[in-house]
C-alpha cells in the first residue's frame, strides 16, 4: 500500500481528538492549580540553540534550512526552547512557572505509544534552587496521574551524581566519560523495559562495548535494591564516594518534604538515567505496570541549561507528561468517559431551504444546543442514517425532533424551545 503520511505520525479525527483535549484538559487544570502560567514557542528553533544538550537525542533532530540560508530545526522537546526563553527574557520576575502543551518531532523509531511527531505536557521551574522545587514535580506529576484516573503507577527517582559516582568507580573521570555511563545506561535501561529481561540489559551494555568487568560491577551496583533512607549498603559498595553521598543527601531530603500520599507511588531506582546531558541532579520518570509501554512521564533538574542558551546560571527542574502513551494506556484500561459532544441535524425537505431554517438554527445555538445544518439529505431517513453514523442525539426535520439518545433531560430541553420560540411555533 502506498504510504500517504509519514512513518510514525498520527491522522486523528472526531473522538480521538475528544479523547485527547479531555487528558490536556486534565492537566491543564492540575498546572494551573499548581500556579503555572502557560506558554507556547515556535516548532522550528534555530539549530544552534539545540545543540549540545541531548548527547545521542541529537541524532533524531529534523534538521530544515530556510530560504535565508538559516540552519533550522524542529522542536525535539518543550524543555530547551522554554530554557531560550528564559534567557531572552531576564526582567520576567523569577521563578518562572509555566506548562507548555505542544507538538514535539524527532526522527526515531516509532512503537507502541511512541511516535516521530507527538505532544509533550511540560511544567517547569526557572529561577528556583531550593530542592522544595524538586519535591513539587515529584507532587506534581503524582497529582497529575491521579486526576487522570490512574491509580496504580509508580514514579522512579534518581541523581546523577549517583550516577557519576557509579562512574567514577568504574575508573572514569572525565565529563565525556560519565556521559557515556549515563547514555549507556538509559539505552540499556529503555531496552530492558520494553524486553522484560535484566539479560537484556547486559547484551546492551556490551553493544556499547562495556567490558565484561565493567558491566558485572554495573550491575552489582544499580540492580541491587537500596533503602534511600538506610543506603549504608551503597556506601559501601561505592567506597564512600562523594558523589553517589551528595546524590543520596539531597533526594533524602527532597523526599522528605514529600507527604505518606506521594510518596507510596515512588521508588528509588538506580537504573534510571534519562537520556539528555543536562541533567545535573535529580531525575524522574512515571511508569504503568503492565501497559507495555516505555515512560509515559520524565524530567528532573537542570541548573545550567539557561545559562548554556545566553542567559544567567539559574536553578531549573521541571517535568513533562507524555500525552501519546498516555492516551494509550488509558484506551486500554478503558479509561475515557463518555466523550461524545451532543449535537444535533437540523434538515428540512423544503427544496431550496427558506432563511428560517438559519434562523431556527442559530436559536438553538444561543440555547447552548450543538447543530449541525446540512441540506445534503433529500428525505428524514437518510438524515436519521447520517445522524447515527455520527453518534448525533437526535433530528430535527422540518420542525420535528427524533431523538437517538436517552436522555430525558436533554430531549425536554429540545422540544421546549421547539415549542417556546416564535420561528418554531410559525414552523409547526
Amino acid at each position: 500500500m502506498k504510504e500517504t503520511k509519514p512513518i510514525g505520525t498520527l491522522d486523528l479525527f472526531g473522538l480521538e481528538c475528544n479523547k485527547r483535549e479531555f487528558v490536556c484538559r486534565k492537566l491543564q487544570k492540575v498546572y494551573q492549580s499548581f500556579g503555572y502560567d502557560p506558554l507556547q514557542t515556535p516548532g522550528i528553533e534555530f539549530a544552534e540553540t539545540f545543540s549540545g544538550h541531548h548527547g545521542e537525542g541529537e541524532n533524531l533532530l529534523f534538521r530544515i534550512k530556510d530560504a535565508q540560508g538559516k540552519d533550522l530545526v524542529l522542536r525535539y522537546d518543550m524543555t530547551v526552547p522554554f530554557a531560550r526563553f528564559a534567557a531572552d527574557h531576564p526582567e520576567l520576575p523569577r521563578p518562572i512557572k509555566r506548562y507548555q502543551m505542544q507538538m514535539a518531532y524527532r526522527d526515531d523509531a516509532f512503537d507502541k505509544g511512541h511516535f516521530r511527531e507527538f505532544m509533550q505536557c511540560d511544567g517547569d521551574i526557572v529561577g528556583c534552587q531550593s530542592l522544595t522545587a524538586d519535591a513539587d514535580i515529584i507532587n506534581l506529576a503524582v497529582t497529575g496521574l491521579k486526576a487522570l484516573g490512574f491509580t496504580n503507577f509508580i514514579i522512579r527517582i534518581n541523581h546523577r551524581d549517583i550516577l557519576k559516582g557509579i562512574a567514577e568507580e568504574l575508573g572514569y573521570r572525565r565529563r565525556e566519560e560519565i556521559l557515556r555511563i549515563q547514555r549507556a545506561l538509559d539505552c540499556a535501561d529503555k531496552f530492558s523495559k520494553a524486553h522484560a529481561s535484566v539479560s537484556n540489559f547486559t547484551h546492551k551494555l556490551m553493544a556499547r562495548n562495556f567490558s565484561l568487568s565493567e558491566i558485572e560491577k554495573i550491575n552489582a551496583l544499580v540492580f541491587d535494591s537500596f533503602n534511600l533512607e538506610h543506603p549504608e549498603e551503597l556506601f559501601k559498595r561505592t567506597n564512600n564516594n562523594i558523589s553517589v553521598r551528595n546524590g543520596i543527601k539531597e533526594l533524602q531530603e527532597i523526599t522528605h518534604y514529600l507527604p505518606e500520599e506521594i510518596l507510596q507511588h515512588c521508588v528509588f531506582d538506580l537504573t534510571l538515567a534519562r537520556g539528555a546531558d543536562y541533567y545535573t541532579g535529580f531525575i524522574l520518570e512515571g511508569i504503568i505496570p503492565d501497559s507495555g509501554l516505555g515512560a509515559v512521564l520524565g524530567g528532573g533538574r537542570y541548573d545550567h541549561l539557561v545559562q548554556n542558551c545566553g542567559g544567567s546560571d539559574i536553578g531549573c527542574v521541571g517535568m513533562a507528561f507524555g500525552l501519546d502513551r498516555i492516551c494509550v494506556a488509558m484506551e486500554e484500561a478503558q479509561m475515557y468517559p463518555n466523550l461524545v459532544c451532543p449535537k444535533i441535524l437540523i434538515g428540512t425537505s423544503q427544496h431550496p431551504a427558506s432563511r428560517e431554517i438559519f434562523e431556527d438554527t442559530n436559536i438553538l445555538r444561543e440555547h447552548e444546543i450543538n447543530c449541525d445544518l446540512s441540506f445534503d439529505f433529500t428525505d428524514r431517513e437518510q438524515a436519521l442514517q447520517y445522524a447515527k453514523s455520527r453518534s448525533f442525539y437526535g433530528v430535527i426535520w422540518d420542525g420535528e425532533y427524533f431523538s437517538l439518545n436517552d436522555s430525558p433531560q436533554y430531549n425536554h430541553k429540545i422540544q421546549t424551545l421547539l415549542k417556546e420560540q416564535p420561528i418554531f411555533k410559525k414552523r409547526l
